[in-house]
Order: structure tokens, then sequence, then C-alpha cells
């Protein structure tokens, strides 16, 4: 790291160039990559707040201005000029500072009370410590080694009884059927140290707008997409989220997930299911909460815009499974979650985008060049940013039950929910974060 803990200083300085021109040319800009996908009025806007930002000792992440001042906490990531860090790692980490909320999360006097661990909003800080750098790390990063493990197995790195391994859990795999049924969560799993750690990493916290959600078919819809869909391993798969609100909580995820060995038993732990319909709709007959992340493969790719850009005019199918069984619309709202993972743009007719079409197309999810805060002297690297996440859970929206729903009657019950997703979205951040871009339905 340079001198005075400046990022882009010392030995990282040749990372951000190489991925600037790396994303340049992926994306088709011929000029400068800060130019916002070729738009020069908008790239010198935008250098001009730049400026003004680090005149004011501030900078910006998804439409929010945060702010650093005061001392630092405790952990990885202390900001410079403050004292040396207290944790002796935190000299080979070189990252971002810890976001301080300038027009960020606010609230009432001494904050409003996280539904999930009874701190306030507004009221902490974010802490990096290397027990939530662990845990962060472990949540993003598991999958991967779970795929490495089976490729490494399949390859005969055990030699043939790593073979014979592999084909059992295969073999496993093909015969067990709890993703296609209720799932099989387990409790221990869900009450992981590794989930609570990470919401003292961001920091992350959830506001209720009802009290208790009680008994009876929910069906819970995440907005937006990202990278990891923090609230449902921060949040909501929480046995204490299920106890709080008297629920079954179910979350659905793609297919490809239950054919990966190991991560497979994890996410079948921690309470997830299949996205297909005829799952969904037996999950709600048997009186569960099913989360849904509505937006898919799709607007995990508009991420890279930062704000709050939903794929929703073209979502018709969860309406009508809620209709089918009386099931109440929750909208489920994250301010910041795609401010955590960021991801290379990807402008319109780019060589980029064209690539995420192609393969959304024919996989059915889309790939990303995500990038986070570094270590060991680069500013870029893989553990997620220090962005405060706010996630909103909105009042359920109540529909009534029609075994055969018309397609008049499915189009009125999604303008109404699309209605209240605004209205919750809007309400919510005018009180907690004012700065947070406007929400955009774009497809």
């Amino acid at each position: 790291m340079g001198k005075g803990g400046d990022p882009a200083a010392g030995s990282g300085v040749v990372a951000p160039q190489l991925l600037a021109w790396l994303a340049c040319w992926l994306a088709g800009s011929k000029g400068d990559a800060s130019q916002a996908g070729g738009h020069p009025a908008r790239a010198r806007e935008a250098e001009g707040e730049r400026s003004s930002d680090a005149a004011q000792g501030a900078y910006r992440a998804g439409g929010i201005r945060y702010r650093i001042s005061g001392p630092g906490p405790r952990g990885v990531g202390s900001h410079a000029g403050h004292g040396p860090p207290s944790n002796p790692l935190a000299g080979f980490f070189c990252a971002l500072p810890d976001p301080r909320p300038c027009a960020g999360l606010q609230g009432a006097p001494g904050g409003v009370r996280c539904a999930t661990s009874g701190e306030r909003v507004g009221a902490t800080e974010g802490k990096a410590g290397w027990r939530q750098l662990v845990a962060v790390f472990c949540i993003c990063y598991l999958p991967f080694a779970c795929l490495g493990l089976a490729a490494w197995l399949a390859a005969g790195g055990a030699g043939a009884a790593g073979r014979a391994v592999f084909v059992a859990l295969l073999g496993w795999r093909a015969v067990d059927a709890a993703a296609w049924g209720e799932g099989r969560p387990s409790a221990w799993v869900r009450d992981w140290w590794i989930f609570q750690r990470s919401r003292e990493y961001f920091p992350a916290h959830l506001v209720q707008e009802e009290p208790r959600l009680g008994p009876g078919p929910r069906l819970v819809l995440f907005h937006p997409h990202g990278i990891v869909c923090s609230p449902v391993w921060l949040h909501m798969g929480r046995s204490a989220f299920e106890r709080r609100n008297g629920v079954r909580f179910r979350m659905c995820t793609i297919n490809m997930n239950f054919w990966i060995p190991v991560w497979t038993d994890f996410l079948l732990a921690f309470g997830l299911i299949s996205c297909s319909r005829r799952v969904i709709l037996r999950n709600l007959r048997a009186g569960n909460t099913v989360g849904l992340v509505v937006g898919g493969a799709e607007e995990a790719g508009y991420g890279s815009t930062g704000g709050m850009d939903l794929v929703l005019n073209k979502r018709r199918g969860f309406v009508k499974c809620a209709l089918q069984t009386g099931a109440a619309l929750v909208p489920c709202v994250t301010i910041g979650e795609n401010d955590i993972i960021r991801q290379v743009h990807a402008p319109p007719a780019s060589r980029l985008w064209r690539f995420h079409r192609w393969f959304a197309k024919r996989f059915g999810f889309t790939p990303v060049l995500p990038y986070g805060r570094g270590f060991l002297g680069f500013p870029y690297g893989a553990f997620p940013f220090q962005s405060p996440l706010l996630t909103v859970l909105g009042k359920p929206l109540a529909v009534p039950r029609i075994e055969s729903p018309s397609p008049a009657e499915v189009e009125e019950w999604h303008g109404r929910y699309v209605e209240h997703l605004r209205s919750v979205y809007s309400r919510n951040r005018d009180k907690f974060a004012p700065g947070a871009d406007d929400l955009r339905i774009i497809a």
C-alpha cells in the first residue's frame, strides 16, 4: 500500500489499469473506461462529482454518497490517518475504506431496530476482523470450492477411490428428491456463526414493515438479484427468522445447483428447493413461505449499473402461482445489493453484452465479471466491498385464491404488485436511504 493508505498506490497500481483496459475492450468502448459506455458528457459530469467528493473525503457507490469521517473501526479496512490499525493483519490488506453513510442509512434517534440482530439501523458501523473476512469468504466461495473438489475427484486426483467417490456422489444426487420436495433444512446449519459474522462485515440490517408474518402461504419476492442475493444468507434463511415470524421458509434456486456434490447438501440443509413451478406450488399448498428471485439471470446482468434496475414486466408466473394457492405476495428489497460485489459494465450491443445474452439463453444464467475489495497490495480482489445493506420486508399483498386464473386476472394482480413494490421502496428509501437510486423496471 502506498503512503497515506491510498489504495491505488504501490504495488497494486497495475491491476486497475489492466482491468480498465479489459473492460473497455469487452464493452466495445473507444474511449476511457470511465466514460460510462461512450458518453463523454456523462463522463465529464461523473469526473466532476468524483473530484468534489474526493475534496470532501467522500466517494459514491450505487448512487449513494458515502463520507469517510471519524476514527475507523477496528480490523481490516481501518481508515488512514487515524493511527495504526489494531489488527496485525491489516497491513497486508489493501481495501476501500469502510463506507460511512452521508445520505445513507438514517432513521429515528438512535436508529431503527434491526429485525434480525436487534441492532439499530444507523447506529452501528461495519467491522472487518479476521472472523468477518473468513465468514464472508466462505459464503461467497464455498460453491467454487465444492465444484473444484468434484472436478479433482472426477479427474482422478485421488486415484480410483476418488473416482468411485465421485460416482457415488452423483448417484446420490440422482436418487435424492429432497430438492424437488420441501427441502431438508437443518437448524444447525442455518445457525452457523459465519452468517452472523457476515452481517457485521457490511453491516447488514433487516427492517420488517409487518412485525410478524404469521402462518399461511407467502411468496417472498427478492429484488434485486445481485451476485449472491445477500438477504437469503444473512436474514431470511436463519432459524431465528422462522421462529420470530412463525413460518417455514424455503428458498428457490436453479436446478443446476443441485448437481454439485457437497454444495447441494449444504443448500438443502439451508432450506433451498428447486425453482420449478411444480415445486413452488407444492410448498405453497403445504403452507410454507417460499422465496423467489423474480429477476433471475437477466437481472443479475443488469447489476453492473450499481442501481435498482429490475426485470419484472415480463415475469407473470409468480403471480399465477400466488393466485392458484391464495399466497400473499411479499416484496423484499435490498438497498445496496449491487454495491457489495460489482461488475464490469456491459453497454448494449457490446461484445460482452452479446455474450451475456447468448450464454443466458443457452445455460439459464448470466456470467459476470465481478470484482471486490483486494488484499496484498491490490485495490481489487475477492472480498465484497463493505457497503451498508438495508433489506426491507414489505407488508404482504393479499391475493384471492383462483384455481384457474385468466390472463386478465394475472395481469391485474401483476400491476397491483408492481405498484405495491414501488410504494414499499419509495417509502423506506425516503426514510432510511434518501440518496439511493430510483427503482426502475427496465424489462
